[in-house]
């Protein structure tokens, strides 16, 4: 639709939490195995095609959140020993473990027995903790290596290394040691307000403007200064835009002295900034901030102080106050400060006003006198990446200069100034100095750009002498490293990798030799996901000369064969630039996500941005908002359209966040024309209203001419509003304390008065960076580009936060199963916890007795409760949800007590209850149950005609969501009875035997059941409607199956509506032959008194203990469609199928808690290709199994930690049921396998069963060790992978590679008809094969392995 001129687009982004969908029409069944994830098969898109939700979902697979997770491993971060030993916390698929490195034995290994001391750790805490899992980030090692320490919620813990013993033994130190603390600052600690002093007997701490410090061991505080007043106050952290409570200090090494100022800022300017009032809705709060700007009179002013911390004398240094400046970056560094290590001389860097001149001073600190040493001037602004290294014991120091346009160190006489000599010289900088060893007059430092042919952007480590020679490359491999330093300098840990390479971690010893390796990252998961890498990019600068380097994102379905409109992400310096570090990372912010809606991204390190020469940086030095690098951008476009077809820089957009912001406003106004759309987030649009510190750095001093103009004004981007041409949208959080939201404003206003069409965000109560809005501020960016770049409506409102990481959103009618993993909550604690207050008891009966109001969409009634105590005590827990009303609890006709906490109800008795005795409750609550889960836990629904249809499912979101019960699965009643009060004109199918009906006389009836066998919560049912109930005896003719009848026949009951009467009929008969089935391979059915029931309701399908539900649509396959692809499942009704298999797998064998579940799910699974083959033949199930393989996720374990009511992946379904189909093939034998399946149902029956039981009952009936099986597939992620590496002479070297190492599982390989059985292990080994790569196969229909050939 054409636009008027001058109307402003307001939007005011006010971010509510995300909801989760689950599309309620179509949502699959519980119980059943959720379908594997069916992107969009739409390729980028075209101008004008509709992009859609599915488009979108698409895109946010590539996003941060949910890539990153995909990444395991490739990160160490050391922790040093005596003697260069070191340890790290290592990523695994499954958790983490704890990894002991001592170079000299080139030896790497656990640090301690992980199983062995989680185990005692368990023991001792009374908490169940996992070995890969274990509740602490750092260890402290003894010197012999034989005690571990860490710390856990606030105690210091002790456990041998061999895991045998575990102690509390006391109150955790503070502060706590978390690994190689920073140098600068001493010791880290929990407390963000304080600083540790290097010996971590005190703290220091700002209050009320002066300096306390704080005796960590017994908290006695001690004031230090004074005379500090308001913006007048020592240490204090809150000049311009950063702010904080954590002091400025730097300590002395012997803990006696300290090192700050005193910051004066009582004159200068102030910002404001006022609140929106949300919640609670009242008078807004202003915020007032001291923020100094260019060319003001007044700006921060540091007096630099030392003070005495035992006598707390401070001593003031003789010399006018500093600017708040430092050499790097726009806050004071402490790079830029040093101490002599006895404390009696402290060297600092004074930084002028405009940065032009850098100042090294020593300061006497016992008399405040200070010396300058020297100082360097230049004509633009002075920076340093390193500060300054004094050398103490030989009176020097090293030096930072880029005086002969490239950054290096230079070596000076610290008594007298004079320089001494060179050290590092070249075209390439030095980017930060790592090490000094002064006695052996060497250096380590990192730089970029020195090894050519690489990208000048990657880091690596060199060392040379302090005399300028000697310069050794410790890091030989291409990529950007990242180096970690032993402290005797003898090895080094390098981290490596390149844009489209994953990390590796190397050990190398001080001459850069490879030791050994630690680590590589496991991509695996990535690239299944469809991760693509970015595509490194050189092009010219504006002058046709320079080279420029970058990153280009395509989306993964490209088509070279279309026209992609271009996005540039703009970052302008001068402080960093567009692309960041060349480093591997699996996103960078939503530049994939982006491309894959049907964009080209690119980034562009244009000229004005750091990382190569001083002239380089400066390129638009004093002249940003003219400038920006967009010349440079605008360039590098034309030249990469000029060399592809498909980059169509008719249609460019650009976009960039503060100072990218800035820029993309620069490009809008200044270059009018060649940009279509450009957002502007939170930009300094006007540096006359930055902070002084950052615009006099690079725009110079301001200076006005006395005729109301500046030398800064020609930059402002308002100045500039009547040359748009393209789209724009101005974003900016209305709390912003970086730039302040009022720069916006200004162009807004100028765009305004100039009658421009833009469209402007305000995101309430938001700082710089957006915080909860941020996905908002993501989707409007994403609709702004679809809408003015495409030509095509962006779809409405799409909500960001329901893609896990992995595949894309399931296809209507497909669920998806469980939220992505996160941190667990109370609430998942309290619900999937064993401990005291349940474990105390044992359920024996329960009596649920309710009446449901459909018209309400109430319920209400009471639960007696029979259960008998474990031990005495005097509390227990029971499970209700916060939206329904406990109304009274009754023990033996007097009310209790009782707690609530999220879903739990801790309820307390008068006297203690003792052990072996058994007790009864009556547990009385109401209330209208909220809609949970899937299912909805209770639905008050309608049926096709308009009559109520009642109906609950709340597998996981659980039952205590409407009805009050024990919600764990560890503990099953040991019967029930279930009395339903409804309208008359209705019918209630619970779960057990029929017991009958009764009129109540006002309105109502009563129905009763009574479930003879154990029973699990989730398991308990209601199903209300106007049900019609027919027999086995009345199936179809010719479609009763071929069970046989008689006295031991199963009951078989059928509850539909009347309108589906005859479809059931017919449909139906599939259960007589799935009952024949499983009776057939594992036992009768086991309910068999309370007869086996299968109930129409409104959703899929749920496996209700002997109360089955259905909502399949009377069709086969699942929901009409083939299940799992391969032309099987459309021959049977798969909800029949599965649901009842969980009758025998689920219902009579229950895991003992959530974390089990595949012993539901995987069976329940396995037994459809049990009912395929019964019915069908082997190859169909064969092939009907194998098709469960696209569906594999390989993201998470199956079997996830215990005691937290976090619901497994759904691979617990696909791949667990494909685990089962591999052990068959190792048992080898079908005249086993079968009465192996059965005396495995027999022994677990009417149980609550634990993985570990169930590896324990495989290992003792196969007599094999399948334990290492059991855990490859069922606790990590990955599959294990056949290794093959064909060699010459016909060898081929094969191996497992797995997460166990013990994993050695034989396999067929070969071809079909011709295979022979090979027996990997996880190490290496060679064999003779006469044939090439083609011929040499594994038998992967009948294991569930990868294979990789090399």
């Amino acid at each position: 639709m054409p636009s008027r001129p001058g109307r402003l687009f307001l939007i005011l982004a006010f971010v509510a939490g995300a909801s989760p969908w689950w599309p309620a029409a179509d949502a699959a069944a519980q119980g059943a195995a959720p379908p594997q994830a069916a992107p969009s098969q739409a390729g980028p898109a075209a101008p004008g095609r509709p992009i859609t939700a599915d488009d979108y979902a698409r895109g946010e697979r590539f996003l941060p959140q949910n890539v990153e997770p995909l990444v395991i491993g490739g990160r160490v971060a050391a922790n040093w020993l005596p003697g260069d030993r070191f340890w790290y916390r290592n990523d695994l698929a499954d958790g983490h473990e704890f990894v002991l490195v001592d170079p000299a034995a080139r030896r790497r290994a656990r640090a301690f027995d992980h199983a062995r001391l989680a185990a005692a750790l368990s023991a001792a805490s009374g908490r169940a903790y996992a070995p890969n899992a274990l509740p602490f980030q750092w260890i402290g090692i003894s010197a012999d290596g034989r005690q571990i320490t860490f710390d856990l919620e606030g105690r210091r813990w002790s456990c041998d290394a061999l895991g045998s013993r575990c102690a509390d033994t006391g109150a955790s130190p503070e502060p706590a040691p978390v690994g190689a603390a920073p140098a600068r600052r001493g010791p880290r600690t929990r407390d963000a307000a304080v600083v540790p002093s290097p010996d971590g007997r005190l703290a220091a701490f700002v209050r009320d403007w002066n300096l306390w410090v704080r005796e960590v061991a017994t908290g006695r505080e001690r004031q230090l200064t004074t005379d500090g007043a308001p913006y007048f106050g020592y240490a204090t952290d809150n000049a311009g835009w950063r702010s904080s409570d954590r002091p400025i200090v730097l300590w002395s090494p012997d803990s006696r002295r300290i090192a700050t100022y005193q910051q004066d800022e009582r004159e200068v300017g102030e910002m404001y900034l006022v609140n929106t009032p949300i919640d609670p809705v009242t008078h807004p709060r202003l915020r007032v901030s001291k923020f100094p700007l260019p060319g003001d009179r007044h700006v921060a002013m540091l007096h630099r102080v030392v003070i005495d911390v035992e006598t707390g004398r401070v001593t003031r240094l003789a010399m006018p106050p500093d600017y708040h400046r430092a050499t790097l970056g726009d806050d004071v560094s402490l790079d830029d400060w040093q101490w002599k290590p006895d404390g009696s001389a402290f060297a600092f860097i004074s930084t002028s006003r405009d940065h032009k001149e850098a100042v090294l001073r020593v300061a006497d600190t016992a008399t405040g006198q200070v010396r300058t040493v020297m100082s360097e001037k230049v004509a633009t602004h002075y920076e340093s990446r390193v500060g300054c290294r004094v050398l103490w014991d030989s009176n020097e120091v090293i030096w930072y200069s880029e005086r002969d346009d490239w950054g290096h160190l230079y070596l000076y006489d610290l008594a007298t100034g004079a320089l001494i000599r060179r050290i590092t010289a070249g075209e390439w900088p030095v980017m930060a100095l790592l090490r000094v060893d002064e006695k052996a007059r060497t250096l380590w430092f990192e730089a970029q750009g020195r090894e050519k042919g690489e990208d000048p952007y990657f880091r690596h480590v060199y060392r040379i002498g302090l005399d300028g020679t000697g310069l050794t490359p410790l890091t030989p491999v291409e990529g950007d490293h990242s180096v970690q330093l032993s402290p005797s300098g003898r090895y080094l840990v390098d981290t490596y990798s390149r844009p489209g390479v994953e990390p590796v971690v190397a050990l190398r010893d001080g001459e850069g030799r490879f030791v050994m390796m630690l680590e590589k990252a496991d991509i695996t998961r990535l690239r299944a996901a469809g991760w693509q890498p970015p595509i490194p990019i050189t092009v010219k600068a504006r002058d046709g000369k320079t080279d420029l380097h970058g990153l280009m994102f395509r989306p993964t379905r490209f088509d070279p064969a279309r026209k992609y409109p271009v996005i540039n992400y703009v970052y302008p310096g001068p402080q960093t630039g567009s692309t960041g570090s060349r480093s591997f990372s699996a996103a960078r912010g939503d530049r994939q996500a982006l491309a894959e809606l049907g964009f080209i991204v690119v980034t562009i390190d244009g000229m004005g941005t750091p990382g190569r020469s001083k002239s380089f940086q400066d390129a638009y030095y004093g002249a940003m908002g003219r400038d920006n690098t967009i010349p440079d951008q605008i360039a590098g476009m034309k030249e990469l359209a000029a060399r592809h077809p498909w980059f169509d820089v008719s249609r460019a957009g650009i976009w960039g966040h503060s100072g990218g912001g800035f820029a993309t406003t620069t490009a809008m106004f200044r270059f009018p024309g060649f940009f279509k759309a450009g957002i502007a987030e939170s930009g300094n649009h006007d540096q006359r209203l930055n902070e002084d510190d950052w615009g006099e750095r690079y725009q110079g001093l301001l200076v006005r001419d006395g005729q109301g103009g500046d030398n800064y004004a020609a930059e402002a981007n308002q100045l500039y509003a009547q040359n748009l041409e393209g789209r724009l949208m101005l974003a900016h959080g209305t709390m912003d304390t970086n730039v302040p939201p009022y720069q916006t404003l200004m162009v807004a206003d100028a765009l305004i008065k100039a009658n421009k069409d833009f469209d402007l965000v305000l995101l309430p109560n938001q700082d710089h960076g957006y915080g909860d809005a941020s996905a908002y501020m993501m989707r409007r960016r994403w609709d702004f580009f679809v809408k003015w770049l495409m030509g095509t409506e962006p779809p409405k409102e799409y909500r960001f936060g329901r893609q896990g990481p992995g595949p894309a959103r399931r296809a209507p009618g497909e669920l998806r199963f469980g939220p992505a993993r996160r941190e667990p909550t109370r609430a998942d604690v309290l619900r999937g916890n064993w401990d005291r207050y349940r474990s105390n008891n044992d359920l024996l009966f329960y009596h649920l007795d309710v009446r449901v109001d459909p018209e309400r969409k109430w319920i209400g009634g009471k639960n007696t409760i029979r259960f008998r105590m474990t031990r005495d005590d005097t509390r227990i827990q029971i499970d209700l949800a916060k939206a329904l009303a406990v109304d009274r609890i009754v023990f033996g006709g007097r009310e209790l007590r009782y707690e609530r906490e999220e879903g739990a109800v801790f309820i307390d008795f008068p006297e203690t209850l003792r052990r072996g005795r058994e007790y009864s409750i009556d547990f009385h609550y109401s209330g209208h149950p909220a809609a949970a889960g899937r299912f909805g836990g209770i639905t008050f629904g309608k049926d096709p005609a308009g009559r109520h249809w009642i109906n609950t499912a709340c597998q996981h979101v659980g039952a205590s969501v409407w009805w009050p019960n024990k919600d764990q699965q560890r503990d099953e009643v040991e019967g029930m009875r279930i009395s339903v009060a409804i309208p008359d004109d209705l019918v209630d199918v619970s779960n057990g035997m029929f017991l009958g009906n009764t009129a109540l006389g006002d309105g109502y009836t009563r129905w009763d059941w009574l479930v003879q066998y154990p029973i699990n919560n989730y398991s308990v049912s209601l199903n209300i409607g106007k049900y019609v109930h027919f027999t086995d005896a009345d199936l179809a003719a010719g479609n009763q199956g071929s069970r046989q009848e008689g006295p031991a026949a199963t009951k078989m009951d059928f509850w539909v509506l009347p309108e589906s009467l005859e479809k059931a009929r017919v449909q139906f008969a599939q259960a007589k032959t799935m009952m024949e089935c499983f009776e057939k391979y594992f036992g009768e059915y086991p309910f068999r008194k309370d007869g086996y029931k299968l109930i129409e309701v409104p959703y899929p399908g749920m496996e209700h203990q002997s109360a089955v539900t259905y909502g399949n649509r009377f069709t086969n396959g699942y929901l009409g469609r083939d299940w799992t692809g391969v032309g099987v499942s459309t021959k049977f009704d798969f909800i029949i199928i599965h649901e009842s298999a969980h009758e025998w797998f689920g219902n009579s064998v229950t895991s003992i808690d959530v974390a089990d579940e595949w012993i539901h799910e995987a069976w329940g699974t396995y037994l459809e290709a049990v009912y395929v083959e019964h019915v069908f033949g082997h190859d169909e199930a064969v092939k009907y199994i194998n098709g469960y393989r696209a569906k594999v996720g390989n993201r998470e374990p199956i079997v996830q930690p215990r005691g937290l009511h976090q619901v497994p992946p759904q691979d617990m379904y696909f791949k667990g049921a494909l685990f089962i189909h591999t052990l068959r093939t190792l048992v080898g034998d079908d005249a086993r396998w079968w009465p192996l399946l059965r005396a495995f149902y027999q022994e677990f029956k009417y149980r609550n069963v634990s993985t570990e039981q169930v590896v324990e009952f495989f290992n003792r009936r196969t007599g094999m060790n399948l334990t290492p099986l059991f855990d490859q597939y069922l606790r990590h992620a990955a599959p294990p992978r056949l290794e093959l590496v064909f060699q010459d002479g016909g060898q081929v070297a094969y191996r497992w590679r797995a997460d166990v190492e013990a994993f050695a599982m034989p396999v067929k390989v070969g071809k079909p008809g011709r295979w022979q059985v090979l027996r990997p292990t996880t190490g290496w080994q060679v064999m003779t094969f006469q044939g090439g790569r083609d011929d040499l196969d594994a038998a992967t229909d009948e294991y569930y392995v990868e294979v990789g050939k090399y």
